[in-house]
């Protein structure tokens, strides 16, 4: 007699559980350590895809701590230069949950997500920072930031898709327009007109602003206009890339605020200082000439009215004059726009009045 073994096939399933999550940490702070990661699985987005940031706590240390942490109430996003979005996020001072975290434990909450739509930015690589993203109730009316300082690389679509005209050549040298990077296909350049590129003390250098559209469509944007000369975000550099100190006047006190529509047609340069434009100031239209970011050369200080330019005491030497500005575009939802000009530069001399 013969004997058959069969061997019947076996199916073994092995069961495994999830992945622990991959965060990037910041610095350990007082027995505390911020972490985040982008909740995609590949680090890439499609265009319009919404940005889904999320924020862990770590007890760092070998003791219990029991914290007090601020809801997030409000994020205020805005991109810069180098393709770099910087978060800001505010904690209530109403909301507050507390916490009991064993050494090494993470506090991990859904409440604790920031999520941004990437509607309207163009495709590219990007960079999200934060400086603090979870706020500690310390006392009454009293709060500390545990402090984060990373950068967290995004994609968005096909960044090669992304094309940008060349910037227009001046036939003369003199005649240069200082341009900075493109923020959401949009550059800021400045010049001083005239050709003017010596000063000395008791004189004011004002800087002509140029918005262009390094796009192949038309981009409708709003810009903040400062309501006096002193309000400009502006800096100086010496020539060996220092910051230099400036004297910023007196305080004017609160101002109407002043905007600007334009659309800006491709590949054309676009003057927004220096010449007179039509504004919204507190709802109304005008017609007003903007004076660009300006600095006044003094060789002692001296009293000063509110709403003066900056000044720039007893300086002699070689500078870049660095300017920004502040804008949105519409179809850009849910950031705020910087872009920064190219520093232009002039040269002081503080010997002859």
């Amino acid at each position: 007699m013969r004997l058959f073994l069969s061997l019947a096939s076996v199916l073994i399933v092995t069961v495994t559980s999830a992945a622990e999550p991959v965060y990037m940490w910041g610095k350990d702070h007082r027995g505390l350590q911020v972490g985040a990661r982008l909740l995609s699985a590949t680090g890439k987005l499609q265009v319009g895809d919404p940005i889904v940031l999320e924020f862990v706590l770590k007890n760092s240390s070998d003791q219990e701590q029991t914290i007090v942490v601020k809801q997030f109430e409000r994020t205020i996003p805005t991109l810069g230069a180098n393709q770099r979005i910087e978060l800001n996020v505010l904690g209530s001072s109403q909301r507050k949950w507390q916490h009991t975290l064993a050494p090494d434990e993470v506090l991990r909450q859904r409440q604790y997500r920031v999520v941004i739509s990437s509607e309207g930015l163009p495709a590219g690589d990007y960079q999200i920072t934060a400086r603090t993203a979870f706020w500690l109730s310390v006392g009454p009316n009293r709060g500390t930031g545990v402090p984060f300082n990373r950068h967290i690389p995004i994609t968005i679509g096909q960044p090669d898709s992304v094309q940008l005209s060349p910037l227009p050549v001046a036939e003369d040298v003199r005649d240069q327009i200082y341009w900075g990077d493109a923020v959401a296909g949009v550059m800021l350049g400045a010049r001083f007109p005239n050709r003017k590129t010596q000063y000395r003390n008791g004189e004011e250098a004002q800087a002509d602003l140029y918005f262009f559209n390094a796009t192949t469509e038309p981009i409708e944007v709003v810009y903040e206009i400062p309501s006096s000369p002193s309000a400009w975000n502006l800096h100086l550099q010496s020539d060996d890339d220092q910051f230099v100190r400036l004297d910023s006047g007196v305080f004017g006190g609160a101002s109407p605020h002043i905007t600007r529509r334009l659309t800006l047609q491709p590949n054309r340069p676009t003057q927004i200082t220096g010449v007179e434009t039509e504004i919204s100031v507190g709802g109304e239209t005008k017609l007003q000439k903007i004076a660009g970011p300006s600095i006044r050369f003094l060789s002692d200080k001296e009293a000063a009215q509110p709403g003066d330019a900056k000044r720039l005491i007893n300086g002699s030497g070689d500078y870049t004059l660095h300017a920004a500005i502040t804008f949105r575009r519409n179809d850009v939802v849910d950031l705020t726009l910087v872009a920064s000009a190219a520093g232009v530069p002039f040269t002081l001399d503080a010997s002859v009045d």
